[in-house]
This record gives C-alpha cells, structure tokens and sequence, in this order.
C-alpha cells in the first residue's frame, strides 16, 4: 500500500481511466493552443483551436502510457493488485483489508469514469464539431470516434464499479449473503481457485 500511497503526493486526486487520458489531452491542449497562437502562419482562430486540440489528443496518449510503464516497473503491492483483480471479475475479497483496497480502487475507477465523461463530451464532441467547418473533416471523425472509446471505457468502468458495490454490500457481516444463504459466500471463488 506504501507504492500507491507515494503516488498520491505527485498527484491527490487519482483517476481511472478514461479521466487520466482526458485530463492529460485536456491540459496538453490549453498547452498547445498558445503555441499554435505564436505560429507565424495567419490561420483562422478555429483552425488554430482543432490544430491544438488534434496536438493534445496526441500527447495526452502519454500520461495512461508512462502510467502504464511505471505500473510494470514497480509491480505494485499485493493487496493493490488484488483490489484490481477483484474489481475486473466482480468478486469480493474475504480479508478486511483487500475489502477497504476494493472499495478504494471502485472509487477511483468511478472518478476516473465520470471525470473522463465531463471533460469528453465537451472537449473532443466540440472539436469535431468544431473540424468540419474549418476544412478537417477525417480529424472530426477521429474526435468522434476518440468520444466514441472515451464513454465505451467510461461505461465500462462504471458497470464494473456497481457490479463491486452490489456484492459489496451482498458481502457485508449479518447479510443473508454474506451468511452464505443465498449461495454466494465472499471470497469462494478465490477459495476454489486455491489462493
């Protein structure tokens, strides 16, 4: 838990995906877009905005990838890992504390959903609406097609997420479910699988 908690240093607010690759287009595009300004070239200011943007699409590729390297290099914990694996099949870890790592990686992963929503739709929906009227209309498809994968992720994300919290609170002590009544016991899967 200590490598996660590290992390939270560099940034307080961590994201799920889609929001990290939102976030990062989104101020790779506020970067770009005074840069593209200075360009000596006379192009219209709308030119200039879907350029900017086309520029921060781009680099905002960077921030899931080195999330990504830096994730393999440092293997991450045990009970992260676990957590992870517990919200991508929907089961509910039988330790205490794998169940608090669950409940904070569904937290993050809903962040990440909804933070992605809020800054897609109106980033990469108006720039390719924005494309088409300034002579780019394949980068108005590409925006559209990157919204199109930014909600499929985003959906995503928040079926899993309601799928942990249902069999969160099935798992909770006393619950019927819980007690093994209803034929799901927390932790089972994991038992006959022999971890």
């Amino acid at each position: 838990m200590s490598s996660a908690r590290s992390g939270r240093k560099l940034f307080p607010i961590r994201l799920g995906q889609p929001g990290r690759y939102l976030v990062g287009a989104a101020i790779a595009t506020l970067i770009w877009f005074p840069a593209r300004l200075a360009d000596p070239a006379d192009e219209p200011l709308a030119r200039t905005v879907v350029r900017a943007g086309m520029y921060g699409a781009g680099w905002g590729l960077l921030v899931p990838l080195l999330e990504y390297v830096d994730r393999r290099r440092r293997s991450g914990t045990d009970d992260l890992r676990r957590a992870r694996e517990a919200l991508r099949r929907g089961v509910v870890p039988a330790a205490a504390a794998d169940r608090a790592e669950l409940v904070e990686q569904v937290r993050i992963a809903r962040r990440g959903a909804w933070t992605g929503v809020l800054i897609g739709v109106p980033l990469f929906g108006g720039l390719a609406l924005l494309a088409p009227g300034v002579d780019y209309p394949v980068t108005g498809i590409g925006f559209l097609v990157l919204l199109a994968v930014v909600l499929a992720v985003a959906v995503r994300a928040l079926v899993r997420c309601r799928r942990a919290d249902r069999r969160l609170a099935a798992a909770r002590p006393g619950s019927a479910v819980a007690d093994g009544a209803c034929g799901f016991r927390p932790g089972a899967e994991q038992a006959r699988r022999g971890r």
